[in-house]
């Protein structure tokens, strides 16, 4: 039997980065086989984001801030488990709100862009040979770079190469075009730097918006979870 790999995972939000690991999934009639790869322990600050996790892997997450748990002063419940001592791969989507161009851009300054942090020390306590974290591309013009090159220090001190890209989820097979920051860290005495695979699609041939959820167009209006219709009345001559 092969490893199962154990994963911690931070800021899991509804488990995008854990269901990329985990595979068991079925996409526009492509089956991606389960992986060897298991969620030991997951945790978010949002309840609806936890209920939603909860309800699609039939698993446990934690609801809590990373902060407050790191520092002793959480409350697990009977079923809950606590932070592992010890974990094969970290992954976090660390919050991006405060480098977003979206947003005010606060970076550093508030207590939210410094929740990487938390990573950090999530990696110091459970020694993964491997880390993956994401945000958004306003990362790499903080500062004039500097946050990027910040942050990218601040991993590489506990001893991890570390490489980070701007990637477009489109050129592989996401029907977004959403642009992440995807950063991967290797442990120097046990893996190589992380090499980005190269993209499957070009613009040409992206997954489209009627590819993704065109079938969803003869699906009657709420036999499927948030799907009706608008409920303004339209004016023939518009």
């Amino acid at each position: 039997m092969k490893k199962r790999f154990s994963i911690v995972s931070l800021f899991t939000g509804c488990g995008g980065l854990d269901l990329g690991f985990t595979g068991g999934f079925e996409f526009l009639g492509k089956k991606y086989p389960r992986r060897n790869f298991e969620i030991v322990w997951a945790n978010d600050i949002d309840k609806a984001s936890c209920e939603t996790c909860r309800k699609y892997f039939k698993r446990d997450i934690v609801l809590g801030d990373i902060r407050k748990i790191l520092d002793g002063k959480h409350n697990f419940s009977f079923l809950q488990k606590s932070l592992p001592n010890k974990a094969d791969i970290v992954l976090g989507g660390f919050p991006c709100q405060d480098f977003s161009h979206a947003g005010k851009r606060n970076g550093f300054k508030s207590m939210r862009g410094l929740l990487y942090l938390a990573m950090i020390e999530v990696i110091k306590k459970t020694k993964p040979f491997l880390f993956v974290a994401e945000n958004v591309p306003g990362l790499l013009t903080m500062k004039g770079g500097e946050a990027i090159q910040r942050i990218i220090k601040d991993f590489e001190k506990l001893g991890y190469n570390v490489v980070y890209r701007l990637l477009m989820s489109a050129d592989y097979g996401v029907p977004q075009t959403r642009e992440r920051v995807i950063i991967v860290g290797t442990k120097k005495d046990r893996l190589p730097p992380f090499e980005y695979p190269k993209p499957i699609l070009d613009k040409k041939n992206w997954v489209n918006l009627k590819q993704a959820i065109g079938d969803l167009e003869k699906v009657k209006e709420g036999n499927i979870a948030n799907h009706y219709w608008p409920k303004a009345i339209l004016c023939k001559r518009c």
